[in-house]
């Protein structure tokens, strides 16, 4: 009776956060070309990658723009439905060319400069960069 119970709470809590994330990703969906310039993975444990551009290809300190890559199911599911496969950070972190590559980045999350305080970045889903552009 109380495994049930618990089993329960946990079903119930992953649903919960799992649409929670699907409703978060459809209020702030965006695909949009960046000039990528760094990818690191900051959280070797955790698998959670740190990436970093900007809209324009000079980049300062109040135009350029963080983002994370990371593993969540809302992120596999995501990756199945796109492209057959399992959501993959370190294949998309590695994706990010050193230098400043012109790159379209489908990403969802809220970009403001308090988030960032909370440890509250867009997460990257898809990166596709164009090669012959690499500067």
């Amino acid at each position: 009776m109380i495994a049930g119970t618990i089993l329960s709470f946990i079903i119930v809590f992953y649903t919960a956060c799992l649409l929670l994330q699907t409703s978060y990703y459809f209020a702030t969906y965006k695909k949009e070309v960046i000039y990528l310039n760094h990818s690191e993975e900051i959280y070797p444990d955790d698998n959670i990658w740190g990436v970093r551009g900007c809209h324009t290809k000079h980049c300062d300190s109040d135009s350029s723009l963080y983002f994370r890559i990371r593993p969540a199911t809302f992120h596999h599911i995501w990756s199945m439905l796109h492209s057959g496969r399992v959501f993959l950070p370190d294949a998309i972190g590695s994706s990010v060319p050193t230098g400043l590559t012109r790159c379209e980045v489908i990403s969802y999350g809220v970009r403001m400069r308090f988030t960032m305080l909370l440890n509250i970045y867009p997460n990257i889903l898809k990166i596709k960069c164009d090669e012959t552009i690499h500067e």
